[in-house]
Formats: C-alpha cells, structure tokens, sequence
C-alpha cells in the first residue's frame, strides 16, 4: 500500500508523556495534540496525518491509528516529551506543568512527506511550562 501525501489535516507535534497528580493520585496518561487531535479528525472521516517525534520505546501509544486510517510519520528522538501535571485544586482549569524532558525539535525534514491543503497551530493559552 502506498503511503499517502494529502491530507484534509495533518497534525504536527510530540507525543507527551503525562503525569498528572490530582488529589494525591498520580497516573501516566499518554497526550499532546497528535493523540488528541488525531483520533478527534480521523473519527470524524478525515484525511489525517501525525507527525511526531519520540523515543522508541513509546512507539507503541501510535498503534491505535492504524486502526482508525491515521498516517503516522514518526522520528526516533532519545527522550519523549515528558510533562508533569499538577492539581493543586479541583479547578482543572489551574494547575502547573512541569517540563521533565523533551523529544528533540522538528526540522523542514519531518514536514516533506506531508502535504495538507491548509495549516493550523495548536497551542494552550494561559499555561507556563516550568523547567523542574
């Protein structure tokens, strides 16, 4: 099967890692706008693209697209995005993220298999990444 350039939506960004600690209770949790967005765009009939990069041994969380028609690029980095949640209340709106490592940045490279019709940036607003 040939793999396909164009997409209705193409989602570029790392897998992240979660640990979210919430009333003392810790759990990993696996996020980032391409788990997110991904699965949100191919269930609704979308033509949809990752573009990711991530370590190895994390490679497994991307199996859950290939069911859903998902086509993933993927690049080995030594470190995935790791990020650590904090709750200090039952506000989920509120809380600090903690930055624990980070998969290494994207290049013009990762983007040349891919062509969507249009782009489209994803970003939290009102959060800060704290260095721990």
């Amino acid at each position: 099967m040939k793999a396909q350039t164009r997409f209705d939506i193409a989602f570029l960004g790392h897998y992240t890692k979660d640990t979210i600690l919430l009333a003392n209770e810790e759990r990993i949790v696996d996020g980032g706008a391409i788990i997110y967005g991904g699965n949100v765009a191919a269930r609704m009939g979308l033509r949809t693209a990752i573009i990711t990069r991530m370590a190895r041994q994390d490679f497994k969380v991307l199996e859950q697209f290939r069911g859903l028609g998902v086509q993933v690029f993927k690049r080995e980095t030594p470190n995935s995005t790791k990020l650590r949640l904090v709750y200090q209340s039952s506000n989920l709106d509120e809380r600090i993220i903690y930055l624990t490592s980070s998969a290494e940045p994207f290049t013009k490279q990762d983007l040349s298999s891919v062509r969507p019709p249009s782009s489209m940036l994803l970003r939290r607003y009102g959060e800060k990444c704290l260095p721990k």
